[in-house]
């Protein structure tokens, strides 16, 4: 492995400088943070998002009527 240092040569020409033809506000829209959620998976597609900690006990009725359903219960 060599230990030379590679040289970049830099052109001091103007025609090779970038020029500024304008400056201007704009407006930007900036995503979302991400918020890491919980998913649930079960079979044939369905799956169960869990939005945050207050979310959990709907989420557990949801899961509780969904294996009743499953087995042939009633609700």
């Amino acid at each position: 492995m060599s230990d030379k240092r590679r040289q970049i040569s830099r052109s001091t020409k103007p025609s090779s400088r970038i020029v500024c033809e304008d400056v201007s506000f704009v407006e930007v829209e900036f995503p979302h943070s991400i918020t890491p959620r919980l998913v649930i998976s079960y079979s044939e597609g369905l799956s169960v998002l869990v939005e945050n900690q207050a979310a959990i006990p709907l989420a557990a009725e949801f899961i509780t009527a969904f294996r009743t359903l499953e087995r042939g219960g009633a609700l």
